[in-house]
């Protein structure tokens, strides 16, 4: 068939958004709707089933995801108000009680009152203040039945306000309450300049306090841990006051917060810190929460510590995580049982009319969220958009998920429109937004391009020549990529059993996947050439001015055109790049960054002033793949830069060299004939010498 030469649509596919459907009200989760599921399903089941993992790399809307589902769920059950009860007989170890929702903190108001009271009653006590005045301090036998009266009566009242709740404990705590403010009252009174005053110390150390109230509406809690997560914010802690006698510092954590309902967590926090996942590891485990100091800390915060009762935990913790990050967590086999459920994301969904415009409407909501005013966008400024999911998913049929990527082009884009005093953003803008984001980055990569300009790294974009081809590579800055042309060249001798040396292996500057590829080539040699004869040869193939690490197969079709070309001692055009991977059987397979890749040699190219026959051959796999810049389209339209696509060798080998695919003036046909040369000059003995000396015939 022949390279085919691509036309200028198949290049790029653009977005229509005149064609968008009317949908319905999309889900927020375009494209997500198994992970959403899966997740709903986990909670609806509750913690019996177990905990949670949500699996993606960042901006896959892991967090947001979690967020949504866990909160669809917080009215599947009921919370109730978490209380800390002081044991009067052992203040520093507290009960802590569950409420029914509201009862906790109406039991902590009423007894607040209760000591309000107490101080209008022994402020009102008969006397007492005329007693003082005089400097008597008798009388008090006196006035003891009438406080003791009044003392029963606020109690009561108490007791009513909080007879709905069921808990033994709770109305335990009131009358031992009761009983003590009675009988102690030498604790609580005290004689001051006024008389007799309340001791407010006394009744800070016997007050209960709302650990957690229930959420309002009747629903359970869904508690996100703020990052940095801390042992502190994992697990909370209690200080009394600087006088040892109240809970002063109160501060429960997120597990405690969320104990009845979800608890939410990024488990990269557990990955970088292994003592959180050993404390979140042994509160799941045990169902129960021990608010200690972490290993270590005595006096945690500097103040005496309270340790109350252990808290049941009945809620579920759902993480969301890095694949990395799962992995290194699932190495302990307790995180597996403890987190059954571990749910992916996906990362690529199809790409249709109706999945663009609900993806659209997305964008364009998370966008105007970020941007905090009232902001529209154009269909235009959201068709650019969603063309920038397709490139980023080096896929014309299917778009990224990677939404958080899209929400900050737009973001910048309603920047760029304010700036220019319009509330309306559009294509151009959002262009723009793109545009600026490659342009930020990339210093190494026009740093490369001025060196091949100046001519510091050799690489020709004109004529033809022997063993030598641009071959095409692609480096990544944090979320952006950059490809420029490499000069890939290759060598060979008389002598040998086919052996093709990879000097990047050599020197150890090849990756695995690279020394791979080559390996597969000098396989593909041997299958080719080698059926009725032995390779009589020693090969090597480099990649020029190379001085750090190179890994991946991209370069085996270069590589291989290039050794095709030394052995059959023809030359190839250096006005064309190259770049694909090869099988055994000499078929070109798809490769990534292949966008990239075209765009670093179409630089070179302009900068030369478009060589006759300038262009990129890439494997056929890969032209769904295209989604290339404006200007290369442009000039793909102009006719002065091109693109072609290959199936195989042959196809890729007829193009460079100008001869015919098949026959006996093909570039195989001359290398078949030279490689037999070889061998017949091999079997004369006389490629002995150029033998490696432990390789020599045993003849000489």
């Amino acid at each position: 068939m022949g390279a085919e030469l691509l036309r200028a649509d198949q290049l790029f596919r653009a977005s229509e958004p005149n064609h968008w459907p009317e949908v319905e009200e999309a889900a927020p989760f375009v494209g997500q709707e198994r992970a959403v599921e899966m997740v709903d399903r986990a909670l609806e089941l509750g913690a019996g089933a177990g905990h949670v993992v949500v699996i993606a790399p960042p901006g896959y809307g892991r967090r947001a995801l979690v967020r949504w589902v866990a909160k669809q769920k917080a009215g599947v059950r009921k919370a109730g108000d978490l209380v800390l009860l002081p044991r009067l007989s052992a203040p520093r170890n507290p009960q802590v009680v569950r409420l029914a929702a509201g009862r906790g903190c109406a039991l902590v108001a009423a007894v607040d009152r209760l000591f309000a009271e107490l101080t209008e009653v022994v402020e009102g006590a008969g006397g007492w203040k005329q007693r003082a005045r005089e400097g008597e301090e008798g009388g008090w036998e006196e006035e003891e039945q009438t406080i003791a009266n009044a003392l029963q009566e606020r109690f009561a009242a108490v007791e009513a306000a909080c007879s709905n709740a069921e808990e033994v404990v709770a109305a335990s705590y009131l009358r031992e309450l009761a009983q003590r403010v009675v009988e102690r009252m030498g604790e609580w009174l005290v004689w001051g300049e006024e008389g007799m005053q309340v001791n407010g110390a006394w009744f800070r150390g016997i007050r209960p306090v709302v650990l957690r109230p229930a959420p309002p509406e009747g629903k359970v809690p869904v508690v996100e841990v703020a990052e940095p997560v801390t042992y502190e914010g994992l697990v909370g802690w209690i200080e009394r006051d600087e006088e040892g006698v109240g809970l002063e510092v109160v501060r429960p954590g997120a597990l405690v917060l969320g104990c009845e309902g979800f608890v939410l967590l990024d488990a990269e926090s557990l990955v970088a810190d292994r003592s959180l996942w050993f404390t979140l590891r042994g509160i799941l485990t045990s169902d129960q929460i021990a608010i200690v100091p972490p290993p270590g800390e005595a006096r945690w915060g500097g103040r005496p510590m309270v340790q109350p009762d252990p808290i049941p935990f009945g809620g579920q913790v759902v993480l969301w995580a890095t694949p990395e990050a799962f992995e290194a967590l699932a190495a302990d086999e307790m995180f597996l049982r403890l987190f059954p459920w571990a749910v992916e994301l996906e990362i690529l969904v199809r790409r249709t009319a109706a999945v663009e415009k609900a993806i659209a409407r997305r964008l364009a909501e998370l966008a105007a969220a970020q941007v905090g005013r009232e902001v529209a966008f154009e269909k235009g400024a959201l068709a650019a958009a969603i063309e920038a999911l397709a490139r980023s998913a080096e896929d014309q049929e299917r778009l990224s998920l990677r939404l958080g990527s899209a929400v900050g082009i737009l973001t910048e884009a309603a920047v760029v429109a304010q700036r220019r005093g319009s509330a309306t953003v559009g294509r151009a803008e959002v262009e723009h937004a793109v545009k600026a984001r490659w342009e930020r980055l990339g210093v190494g990569w026009r740093e490369t391009l001025q060196a091949i300009e100046r001519g510091e790294l050799a690489i020709a974009v004109s004529g033809s020549k022997v063993g030598q081809v641009n071959g095409l590579v692609v480096f990544a800055v944090g979320e952006q990529a950059y490809g420029h042309p490499v000069r890939i060249t290759a060598t060979v001798r008389v002598g040998g059993e086919g052996e093709v040396i990879d000097v990047e292996r050599e020197t150890e500057l090849g990756g695995a996947v690279h020394s791979k590829g080559v390996l597969i080539l000098s396989a593909f040699l041997a299958g080719y050439f080698a059926k009725i004869r032995p390779l009589a040869l020693t090969a090597s193939v480099a990649i020029e001015q190379s001085y750090g690490p190179v890994d991946g197969d991209s370069a085996s079709l270069a590589e291989a055109l290039a050794l095709l070309s030394t052995i059959g001692e023809v030359p190839l055009k250096q006005a064309i790049a190259v770049t694909g991977s090869i099988n055994q059987l000499g078929a070109v397979q798809a490769v990534g960054g292949v966008n990239e890749k075209i765009e670093g040699w179409f630089a070179v190219c302009a900068a030369r002033g478009f060589p006759a026959e300038a262009g990129v051959i890439i494997p056929a796999a890969n032209v769904s793949t295209l989604m290339l810049r404006r200007e290369v389209v442009e000039a793909a339209q102009g006719g002065y830069f091109r693109v072609w696509a290959v199936r195989n060798v042959e196809e890729a080998a007829a193009l460079l060299s100008g001869l015919p695919e098949h026959g006996p003036q093909s570039l195989f046909a001359r290398v078949s004939e030279q490689l037999a040369r070889f061998a017949r000059y091999d079997e004369r003995g006389e490629g002995d010498l150029w033998r490696r000396p432990w390789a020599r015939s045993s003849r000489r």
